[in-house]
């Protein structure tokens, strides 16, 4: 456990080269037994690439390097194959699609191939929602997984075992509808269109939602932890801070009630990364500037701790009340039962409907 947090830390502090001289003086089998471990949490691909990255390959085991590569090129050639079946899909559907994350945002943070590249996350106009889910079925023999249904999306999987979560809301929690706003007709205002070299279009986030999108997804969706979630988020912040419109930003998070949000997922950055130094000092102006009442920054510095976040505990509930603009007079019945706040969101939202029927 400790191996892989300090591995996870080289990442965020750029500093794999000193992990990797410490980990090579380890026997062998204590190597694989790690390895072994990284590819039970999806960090494997991110231990080989980085050994590419700064050339360390030919210091380790020709065993563990060969049944890293093998593992690369499997996942490389899924990745294609996924690749290819979306473009596919796009090509055919009537009504246009936003691709979330996937591969646009491996572009942006500039990493090849990090995580396994069969669930792919979409986005349609939530009058487009059902022909959408009926086009999938009937030409490319997708199914939709029941149990996997949950507000404003849908899991579907094919027998490629390709998986879309076809989303009509960005936040798949009706409670929170009325204090985000997050529909697909409103974020189809936040986009650009893409042509790829094969001709097919199809629809991305511009930087400013982008950037908004990665903090809901880790501060509320994982409610504040997730290694991925956060290197990707601070890959972006170093890639594409400077180029992001400051103006924009804070219009399109004020529109959605979100920029505390925003600025919380910023301290929580830079407390657990290391980023480019003009980029960190804009972050800081950011902060002082609309941090109004140092309220974020204050419940910051009682509530977070870097540990937890390593050990995958995430942000307190309480925490997370006070960063939405509703208040929650009933949470303590939830917080008494042990539930987490998306737990208790969507019971909160499930009383509602009981009670409105």
């Amino acid at each position: 456990m400790e191996e892989v947090i300090q591995f996870k830390k080289s990442f965020f502090n750029n500093s794999f080269p000193a992990f990797f001289k410490e980990f090579i003086e380890k026997k062998k089998e204590v190597q694989h037994i790690f390895v072994a471990n990284l590819k039970k949490i999806n960090l494997d691909l991110f231990f080989y690439q980085a050994l590419k990255k700064y050339d360390l390959i030919r210091n380790l085991d020709d065993e563990l390097v060969n049944k890293l590569k093998r593992e690369f090129l499997i996942e490389k050639g899924r990745d294609e194959f996924y690749k290819n079946q979306f473009g596919c899909i796009i090509k055919s559907a009537s009504s246009p699609i936003v691709l979330l994350k996937g591969w646009q945002l491996r572009d942006l943070i500039g990493f090849d191939l990090y995580k396994r590249s069969c669930d792919v996350d979409l986005l349609v106009r939530e009058k487009d929602f059902k022909k959408t889910i009926s086009f999938l079925e009937k030409d490319f023999n997708f199914f939709q997984k029941s149990k996997y249904i949950a507000y404003g999306q849908q899991c579907m999987l094919n027998e490629n075992s390709m998986c879309i979560d076809l989303h009509k809301k960005l936040i798949a929690f009706k409670n929170f509808d009325s204090i985000l706003n997050f529909s697909a007709n409103e974020l189809f205002k936040e986009t650009n269109d893409v042509n790829n070299n094969n001709g097919v279009i199809y629809y991305v986030f511009k930087l400013e939602m982008e950037l908004i999108h990665l903090c809901i997804h880790f501060l509320l969706h994982h409610e504040g932890y997730g290694f991925i979630l956060v290197y990707e988020l601070m890959c972006f912040i170093n890639n594409h801070f400077l180029e992001v419109s400051i103006n924009e930003l804070v219009r399109i998070a004020k529109k959605h009630k979100c920029l505390t949000i925003l600025i919380y997922t910023f301290l929580i950055i830079q407390n657990l990364c290391a980023l480019e130094l003009e980029v960190n000092n804009q972050i800081t102006d950011f902060i002082r500037k609309y941090d109004y009442d140092l309220g974020c920054k204050k419940s910051f510095k009682k509530e977070f701790n870097n540990e937890n976040f390593y050990k995958n505990k995430g942000i307190p509930n309480e925490v997370l009340e006070k960063l939405l603009v509703t208040n929650y007079a009933d949470k303590i019945s939830f917080e008494g039962a042990g539930l987490n706040f998306k737990v208790y969101c969507f019971f909160k939202s499930l009383w509602k409907n009981l009670k409105i029927a």
